[in-house]
């Protein structure tokens, strides 16, 4: 790949001859702003209305050198889904030519109305301005829905706009709720699908772009998957609300049997992924069971399928290498 100098808001920073990110010549980690979006990274069990329950049995085929600080100061759990991602996002670091650093800070943002279990206090957002200490922002996972309407998601949505708007540079990622949130803030349309969830290990197809994003030859990749929310329309300039230039291309980079977009990718600013990068066996498995402990998913066949499945080998590291290539400004000859 050819690396270029990413266009310099943050003055000083830009990319070294070894594509490192560089400030006076020195090579510096990625500075991602974390914004969790539930309490506990294996804790996923979507909501869905008691009138969904009667057809829920139906799946689809069916998540070195750096630091994590949190921003919040409150709570117990403290930076629990920032620090997975610092230690995943480290080890595959290592893994790239010329390896990558990341510098990992957090906020815990959701709101008191739908955690009212006290068992932790929503952080402080950074200011549009205290933003420029950052390269890129990170939106976790979530049990919560990315098309509610409570206060907490709505001044997420405005914060983010602003960042957006202010931080041309700043580059977004989005892990499942953060995927459909990113969609949303951008004018796409979440749905919450009636019978079917997607779960465990699933395969996906690459689009063309896709195969470019993961640098691979292969048709497809398979992720760890537990959604029953999908992005329904896709992101359009005309709907982002001046977000976007008109001329912007906006990628989906794969579907899989029952989610036509898995993601998305906007060249210099947005990469998105619906399937999970570090879920393992163990995750998968406890949040199926706390889903069907809470009625949320019904017992049968095709869910214990599912969980045999978890088992299965997947590609979270070959998206995470992505992710960390594109946080790092390595997309700039992507078609």
């Amino acid at each position: 790949m050819t690396e270029s100098t990413r266009r310099g808001e943050n003055e000083g920073h830009g990319r070294g001859d070894d594509g490192a990110v560089t400030k006076q010549g020195e090579i510096t980690p990625i500075r991602i702003l974390v914004l969790e979006t539930d309490i506990h990274p294996h804790h996923h069990h979507p909501k869905i209305s008691p009138s969904n329950n009667s057809s829920s049995n139906s799946t689809s085929n069916p998540e070195s050198s750096s630091s994590t600080t949190d921003l919040t100061c409150a709570g117990k759990g403290t930076g629990s889904i920032a620090s997975g991602f610092q230690s995943l996002l480290s080890r595959i670091g290592q893994e790239q030519h010329p390896p990558l650093k990341v510098d990992v800070s957090s906020v815990y943002v959701v709101g008191d109305e739908d955690d009212p279990s006290g068992e932790r206090k929503a952080g402080k957002l950074p200011s549009v301005g205290e933003m420029a200490e950052f390269d890129a922002v990170l939106v976790t996972g979530s049990k919560h829905d990315a098309h509610g309407e409570s206060g907490w998601i709505l001044r997420l949505l405005g914060w983010l706009k602003e960042v957006w708007l202010h931080h041309p540079n700043m580059r977004f990622t989005g892990v499942c709720f953060g995927h459909q949130l990113l969609s949303r803030l951008l004018g796409g349309t979440i749905s919450n699908h009636p019978t079917t969830w997607e779960l465990s290990h699933t395969r996906i197809t690459l689009t063309s772009t896709g195969k470019q994003i993961f640098s691979t030859d292969s048709p497809h990749i398979h992720l760890q998957q537990f959604h029953q929310d999908f992005v329904s329309t896709p992101p359009s300039p005309g709907a982002s609300d001046g977000m976007l230039e008109p001329d912007t291309h906006i990628a989906v980079w794969g579907e899989s049997e029952d989610c036509p977009i898995q993601g998305f990718y906007v060249r210099r600013k947005l990469l998105t992924t619906q399937g999970h990068l570090g879920y393992d066996e163990a995750m998968v498995r406890e949040n199926i069971e706390l889903a069907q402990e809470h009625g949320r998913l019904r017992r049968g066949r095709e869910v214990e399928r599912a969980k045999e499945r978890s088992e299965l080998e997947h590609d979270g590291d070959l998206v995470g290498g992505a992710i960390l290539r594109f946080l790092a400004g390595w997309d700039d000859e992507f078609e």
